[in-house]
């Protein structure tokens, strides 16, 4: 019996189908992080040089944990050789099935099933070597950044955010359709105030139109104004313009959502 990082147990596949599926999720992985040790290269060699000289156990730190980061990948890629060379063989024609026994009387699935457990295991010691680097300059009042995981996080977040939008879209069409009879009402009065409000609307909508848009291109725009996908950054240097612009219009965003609200049930 095997388990994921969760400690819920992992199902052995049932078919090649689900073996394929399972190796293109550690290729995925490869790809991701394998681009992440790329990206990390450059401040990693910055950040060595001057620590062996200046402090050598942050030195120690930093380079333990990075080689650590690039032997998970190297391990991870056997393991998709390993899973690759069995799909070859359970894929010829009149082969062994998945049922069949392998060696050590254990059975293409269970193998296939410890392999990935393996995988599942080496994910989680990577995110330890990362999360350890980043606490090795926090030793010295500094943070490693990864841009998209910063962004991507970011994201996240104002996707619960937008759910909060989604929930008033019936309230702003029930509004809407009032706003259409109010043509054939003699109220001039009433009538001025919820054009007056329509317009309000209009105005908020394209606001938070404008704000999503700029948290979709949030990629594009941070790493512009950076220049790099990892950067390293004192706790008290002033945070980058892309950063401090999200935060404020998130906030903008939320007061916006309440605004919205605030005036409907007025209606």
């Amino acid at each position: 019996m095997f388990f994921d990082c969760f400690g819920r147990r992992i199902k052995e596949p049932d078919n090649i189908y689900s073996i394929k599926a399972r190796l293109s999720n550690i290729n995925d992985w490869i790809s991701k992080s394998g681009l992440e040790v790329t990206r990390l290269k450059k401040q990693i060699k910055i950040q060595k040089r001057y620590y062996l000289v200046n402090n050598p156990s942050v030195y120690d730190i930093l380079n333990e944990n990075f080689e650590s980061m690039k032997d998970i990948i190297f391990d991870v890629k056997g393991y998709r050789d390993q899973i690759t060379g069995l799909i070859d063989i359970l894929n010829i024609p009149d082969s062994d099935s998945l049922h069949s026994i392998l060696e050590d009387e254990i059975t293409y699935d269970r193998k296939i099933n410890l392999i990935f457990s393996e995988f599942i295991n080496s994910k989680k010691e990577y995110l330890k070597s990362k999360n350890r680097l980043k606490r090795g300059l926090m030793r010295d009042l500094k943070k490693i950044v990864f841009l998209e995981d910063k962004t991507n996080q970011w994201k996240n977040e104002f996707f619960e955010l937008s759910l909060k939008r989604l929930d008033l879209n019936h309230s702003i069409t029930k509004f809407e359709t009032e706003l259409n009879m109010m043509i054939f009402n003699d109220d001039y009065d009433n009538r001025k105030k919820i054009k007056k409000l329509s317009r309000r609307i209009k105005r908020y909508t394209s606001r938070l139109n404008e704000i999503e848009t700029y948290v979709d291109k949030l990629d594009s725009i941070a790493l512009k104004e950076i220049g790099h996908w990892v950067y390293v950054i004192g706790v008290r240097e002033k945070k980058p313009n892309f950063e401090l612009t999200y935060k404020k219009y998130k906030k903008e965003y939320k007061k916006i959502i309440r605004d919205i609200s605030f005036e409907l049930k007025g209606i």
